[in-house]
């Protein structure tokens, strides 16, 4: 008979949440028949990731950017989009990038300025619109500056397919715009000269998971195919560091190609050719080619660089990944820390008042909806995915902008964000994102009846709001804790969407260490032992409900997952916290 695992735990239960923890169901027999030279971990792992087989193992666990990445020319409109920018080059004609002020956006648009420094083409421009006084996505504005200046090509990445209006005006004004977007189909395609996105629906192209920036990169794998140039497709590998951060940062799943992409782009990271990401790395006390993983883009890289729009205007992050000066990468490095802690004040102010405000409801709702004027709307997104994480409900939040009010949206329990605020779509101004997440701007005199149709549409989506779900790979204790088990379970990286980094069940550890450190001591580092060995573990941004179970000399279980620590050539094998009870 297989043996089959299924532990169940209640955390801790108040009026605003309840947590359960849950090992995963695990054919043992059925998976050692196809895996018997494999460690019980591998197997586990690779029945989460829905692996059958040993070819599909192979092809997970070892990328081949030969064997595992796909012709660009499967994509619906490529052919017309290389044609036209060659063209475009050869011509001499003016080209402007339009990027998103996220991360993706902001590594598409860094993809193209290096390709055309590259060939030798300096007849174009990237712009970058303000995240608050410009707003998400083409305006009619810009449609019509770029034409006065004379451009002829635009190319959006990571926006564009909303923007039906204004493409069609850039038609008008004989300016051909190229879209480069992996967003949600809308109702009506735009008018553009061609649309690169997999989600057309006569897009055929084999993977669906690719960023703004991974569409930008098999574009440029294009024109490389189609025509002689100073470089060769081999040299479009160094693009992949950009690739690799917008895959990560997006929360793109790493899946298909986009985990091809990453594992490699990985790579290019640790060379740290950039002189931002060089200055970077000195800073954090990373070393000389340091271990990149998931979690260096995840934690200390894509931040800084979202830190920027957040907090002032996204150039500063396009230009930390595209200076070639060690002096001016050192000054971008020191302004994008700035504003990275700042934001970081800002995302703690605003997450202590929605506790507030949420200890003070009698019950969690199916939907939280909360906003402020003075919130900053570049913020809330990471304010929004703290609420999804610890309480399992989706969560609303806008502040204020110039003339009306704009906000972001996480979602839980698999409620798509994108058609539930499309049902809401006549109290909105505009709309957007993807499955889980997205952004909406609307006019403060519709805030409440938003609110209220916003909590309708939820309220059918999810009859029985469930409470929030940990699962749990397996047991262990801390005696497991060894390189020998993290070099297994690294295996598997890339982590990311649909690949979380795997997490388990520490059990009946003592607590024999318990320090806060950080501004305001709301970081937590303990020491947990049992009879074998000692390992260290953290918790940035600790729940203050967890200092009542930490206590030196008590006992307990916790949810973790493996974390490596580098500095200054240095490696730590430890842990991070995920959660905590007392055994």
């Amino acid at each position: 008979m297989p043996t089959f695992f299924f532990f169940h735990v209640l955390i801790y239960t108040n009026h605003m949440a309840t947590k359960h923890w849950v090992i995963r169901l695990f054919p043992e027999d059925e998976m050692q028949a196809v895996f018997s030279d494999e460690p019980s971990i591998v197997q586990r792992l690779l029945w989460r990731q829905d692996i059958r087989t040993r070819e599909a193992a192979d092809i997970f666990l070892s990328p081949d950017y030969a064997l595992h990445t796909h012709d660009p020319f499967l994509l619906k409109d490529m052919e017309r989009a290389v044609s036209r920018i060659g063209h475009a080059i050869r011509s001499n004609e003016k080209i402007i990038i339009f990027g998103d002020y996220d991360a993706d956006g902001i590594c598409g648009s860094v993809v193209f300025h290096d390709f055309f420094r590259a060939v030798d083409f300096s007849n174009f421009q990237n712009y970058i619109p303000h995240r608050y006084e410009e707003g998400y996505g083409l305006k009619m504005r810009h449609i019509e500056e770029f034409a006065s200046g004379g451009a002829k090509l635009l190319i959006t990445i990571d926006c564009g397919v909303t923007n039906y209006k204004e493409i069609e005006r850039a038609g008008e004004l004989g300016v051909d715009v190229i879209v480069i977007d992996h967003h949600i189909v809308p109702p009506q395609w735009p008018p553009a000269y061609a649309i690169i996105d997999y989600k057309h629906p006569d897009d055929a192209y084999p993977s669906k998971y690719l960023s703004g920036a991974g569409l930008a990169f098999k574009v440029v794998q294009g024109i490389l195919v189609r025509g002689t140039w100073p470089v060769t497709l081999e040299w479009s590998k160094w693009l992949l560091d950009v690739v690799a951060i917008a895959g990560v940062a997006d929360m793109v799943p790493i899946l298909g190609e986009n985990r091809v992409l990453v594992h490699y782009g990985l790579k290019v990271l640790s060379r740290a050719r950039r002189a931002g990401l060089k200055e970077l790395y000195r800073t954090q006390r990373m070393g000389v080619n340091p271990t990149i993983t998931s979690d260096t883009i995840g934690f200390t890289i894509a931040p800084r660089i979202n830190a920027a729009s957040r907090m002032g205007h996204a150039t500063t992050g396009f230009e930390f990944l595209t200076t070639e000066s060690s002096e001016e990468a050192r000054w971008l490095v020191t302004r994008l820390e700035g504003e990275n802690e700042d934001r970081k004040k800002l995302v703690e102010e605003i997450c202590i008042e929605l506790k507030k405000e949420i200890a003070k409801l009698p019950e969690l709702p199916s939907v939280f909806y909360f906003g402020k004027k003075e919130w900053l709307p570049g913020v809330l997104g990471i304010a929004a995915t703290r609420l999804v994480e610890e309480y399992g409900r989706s969560a609303f939040l806008y502040g204020g902008a110039p003339d009306h009010m704009k906000g972001s949206c996480r979602t839980a329990s698999g409620i798509n964000a994108v058609e539930v605020m499309r049902a809401c779509a006549d109290t909105l101004l505009e709309f957007g994102g993807h499955q889980a997440a997205g952004g909406f701007s609307l006019e403060e005199k519709n805030v409440g009846v938003f609110g209220h149709k916003l909590r309708e549409v939820v309220a059918r989506e999810l009859d029985n709001p469930q409470p929030v779900e940990i699962v749990l790979e397996a047991e262990l204790h801390a005696g497991d804790v060894t390189w020998e088990a993290f070099n297994t379970v690294e295996r598997f990286q890339p982590f990311g969407q649909e690949n979380k980094k795997p997490l388990f069940l520490l059990r009946d550890a003592e607590v024999v260490s318990a320090q806060v450190f950080g501004s305001g001591g709301k970081h937590l580092r303990l020491g947990l032992a049992d009879s074998a060995r000692t390992v260290s573990a953290l918790k940035f941004n600790a729940p203050r409900e967890w200092m009542d179970v930490v206590a030196v000399g008590a006992h307990v279980d916790a949810v973790v997952s493996f974390d490596l620590n580098e500095w200054n050539g240095n490696r730590e094998l430890r842990l991070r916290l995920e959660d905590i009870r007392l055994s």
